[in-house]
């Protein structure tokens, strides 16, 4: 994570400083929801935890469970894609969940 943040959205994306601070918010509540409601810990993240489903619940959750409104939700979904591109970039097996 340290390097998608770090070199991903910097270099590659070329992201100002508020965009990586919200897409690195974004990605956390992702995994605090994996954390907190499917019992996922952070460090044994898996491709099942990107599956399509998965997302929708996490949405769902968002709009429900923190009041995000729809626009706060996309941005934060926009972080998550992100996530996911890079992690395409790193292994070919991430790019069915992209």
């Amino acid at each position: 994570m340290n390097e998608w943040q770090g070199h991903y959205l910097t270099e590659v994306r070329n992201l100002s400083g508020n965009a990586i601070r919200a897409y690195r918010n974004g990605l956390g509540l992702f995994l605090d929801y994996l954390e907190s409601v499917k019992g996922v810990r952070r460090e044994t993240l898996v491709g099942d935890c990107f599956r399509v489903d998965t997302i929708e619940d996490w949405l769902a959750w968002m709009k429900e469970a923190k009041g995000c409104s729809p626009s706060t939700c996309n941005l934060r979904l926009a972080s998550l894609r992100s996530f996911i591109a890079f992690l395409a970039r790193k292994n070919v097996a991430f790019i069915k969940y992209g």
